[in-house]
């Protein structure tokens, strides 16, 4: 057989996890090996997993979705001599509004 077969089931539980062994009858068409894991949950943790707080599901305003990408300018140039020189116009008026030095 494998001198050297790591076998890992990652858990955020310390004593959840009772019994872990590698199923050698099944062929998976490669050299890796089936896991099973026998888990154990106490009836305390499976209560307090339903009154966990979860994250709300975020909604989305379509409406005002719609309205804002109406306000968008698609301004594709083309010189890019002219893109240029409209962020340096930019940086030059955002630099004088702070009061630095351009």
């Amino acid at each position: 057989m494998y001198r050297n077969e790591l076998d890992h089931i990652i858990i955020n539980k310390r004593f959840c996890l009772t019994d872990v062994a590698v199923l050698r009858k099944f062929y998976t068409g490669s050299d890796h090996r089936l896991l099973r894991g026998k888990f154990s949950f106490t009836r305390r943790a499976e209560k307090a997993a339903k009154f966990r707080e979860r994250n709300p599901r975020t909604t989305i305003n379509w409406d005002l979705f719609a309205t804002l990408a109406g306000f968008w300018e698609d301004s594709a140039m083309d010189n890019i001599d002219e893109e240029y020189d409209q962020i340096v116009e930019h940086l030059r008026d955002s630099t004088k509004n702070e009061g630095l030095e351009f």
